[in-house]
């Protein structure tokens, strides 16, 4: 082999290694900059995570400290009877808009709505109540029994309630009930004004020392039970 050509080969040798040399750099170069971007990417995620975590944790503890958290209370149980005479106006009364402070301090009723509440209805305030019928409480049953609380309802404009809702949960041990049965051995007056195509009956009923209140009484029964809605209005056409 010629000296000429032997140089030449090993010039073309020297080129191949230099390149090679050049691109194995270049390589490890690209590498170590994308594993370096790579880190600091993987930094910024994990402080944006932080971030966000933060912030949400700080806006659910601003709803829950701007949230009221309702608890129904043990309260004393009170006859349907004169829960219901708790809120029928006084003979003595010369309107029919009721103050929605009624009964607002009973013991006996946890109130749940602050102040009065409003729907395209009207106003309302809710409270629940545990109920009793002849001096017996109906019992609920979760892990344990316990006496079950029915739902009071007052409505009317804003000026006061004109009417109230007493309404129970459904129990088997609710059967449905005349209102000579519902307030056995009680005072009242009674006259049927109508009977709808259920039997559920609205009655015009005097209180003693109250005024007339007109009272639909309406049972609601099935294999799981029965409930009981009575809805009292002071407004007397």
């Amino acid at each position: 082999m010629s000296q000429m050509r032997r140089t030449s080969i090993f010039i073309f040798l020297a080129i191949i290694a230099l390149l090679s040399s050049a691109l194995i750099y270049t390589i490890k170069s690209d590498k170590k900059q994308i594993a370096t971007q790579n880190v600091r990417l993987s930094i910024a995620i994990d402080s944006v995570r932080a971030t966000v975590i933060d912030s949400m944790q700080q806006v659910i503890q601003n709803q829950v400290e701007q949230t009221t958290f309702v608890v129904s209370k043990p309260t004393p149980p009170i006859e349907l009877y004169y829960l219901i005479n708790l809120f029928t106006p006084n003979e003595k009364m010369d309107y029919n808009l009721l103050d929605w402070k009624t009964e607002a301090n009973n013991p006996a009723i946890n109130w749940l709505t602050n102040g009065i509440a409003s729907d395209s209805t009207g106003f309302y305030r809710e409270g629940d109540v545990v109920v009793s019928i002849s001096k017996q409480v109906i019992e609920c049953l979760d892990r344990n029994s316990y006496p079950c609380r029915w739902g009071i309802t007052l409505l009317g404009p804003r000026g006061g309630y004109t009417s109230f809702e007493i309404s129970s949960v459904t129990n088997q041990a609710l059967q449905s009930m005349t209102v000579d049965e519902l307030f056995k051995g009680r005072k009242f007056e009674v006259k049927i004004l109508k009977t709808d195509e259920f039997d559920n009956k609205t009655y015009r009923i005097k209180f003693p020392q109250k005024k007339l209140i007109d009272m639909t009484v309406q049972w609601s029964c099935s294999s799981a039970g029965c409930s009981l809605s009575i809805v009292c209005s002071t407004e007397i056409g």
